[in-house]
């Protein structure tokens, strides 16, 4: 009975593994990400965007 259970604990974590490489692409052939030169900028920026974009869709403008 433990030996099944080995079995199939070592056959989750392979087909774990399979799936997180899956996941993530392979990792190859693709660009590495690169953070903005100002972080904090593209971050407000960006909630400002949805901001709008939000209150835009929902018919609420105050200009």
């Amino acid at each position: 009975m433990r030996i099944v259970s080995r079995n199939k604990l070592a056959c989750l974590v392979v087909l774990g593994g399979i799936l997180t490489v899956i996941a993530t692409g392979f990792g190859g052939g693709k660009e590495s990400y690169k953070l903005p030169d100002k972080p904090k900028e593209a971050a407000v920026s960006t909630f400002s965007e949805y901001m709008n974009a939000s209150i835009l869709q929902n018919g609420r403008v105050r200009a």
